[in-house]
């Protein structure tokens, strides 16, 4: 549910454990989950269409493999 400490450092070793999916906390609605959602789905489909890096992507080498999270926010 959350991390100690939080957020976690980059070099943090929950970052390459295998299993474990980190994703972000998130306490309730807010009005400004709505704009951020849309803003974050328009740079994606932008991307998407201009053959770009997509943005907070999940890599994972398989089920019950380790993965790794990039999250450059927006």
């Amino acid at each position: 549910d959350v991390t100690d400490p939080e957020p976690l450092p980059p070099a943090h070793p929950l970052w390459r454990a295998p299993g474990v999916l980190i994703s972000p906390h998130v306490g309730g609605p807010t009005s400004a989950f709505l704009p951020r959602a849309k803003r974050l789905l328009v740079d994606q489909l932008s991307r998407f269409v201009n053959r770009e890096p997509l943005r907070n992507v999940i890599l994972t080498t398989g089920v019950g493999g380790a993965g790794a999270s990039g999250s450059t926010g927006v």
